[in-house]
């Protein structure tokens, strides 16, 4: 009987190791690599003078954005940003990169991405559009394509 326990018990214990901790790794481990930035700090330091990208899919964008914020969907960022930058014409090497989501992950994410491209000035809001809204800050409505 006793034998049985322990080899249930082994077996949970092996399950629950596979569970939840594999999903949130990459994540966790991007949010590790990357600066966290609050959305005090990007109301206050960032938004007027840096760009923030909401990195959310389309659909969600139409509940409000950040004002002066552009949209590059996270699994588009690897390929439009660098785009991006290069219509800017200008010198934005000084510039942080600001980007957000709905709650943080995504972004994270995306900032762990172009920092492995080569690209540095990437920060990530912490708490994405959920938190800045809960704060009561402005957003924007962007027009319908």
């Amino acid at each position: 009987m006793f034998k049985h326990f322990k080899t249930l018990l082994l077996i949970t214990l092996l399950l629950s190791a596979c569970t939840d901790s594999t999903i949130a790794d990459p994540v966790q481990k991007a949010k590790a690599r990357v600066i966290q930035v609050s959305t005090h700090d990007v109301a206050n330091n960032h938004l007027h003078k840096d760009l923030v990208i909401d990195v959310r899919e389309s659909d969600e964008i139409i509940t409000g954005m950040i004002p002066g914020a552009i949209h590059i969907p996270v699994g588009q960022l690897q390929s439009e940003f660098p785009k991006y930058l290069q219509s800017l014409g200008n010198d934005s090497s000084q510039q942080t990169i600001v980007l957000y989501c709905r709650s943080g992950n995504r972004s994270a994410v995306g900032a762990d991405a172009l920092q492995k491209l080569g690209f540095s000035n990437i920060v990530s809001m912490q708490g994405g559009i959920k938190a800045w809204v809960a704060e009561k800050r402005s957003i924007v409505i962007p027009a319908k394509d």
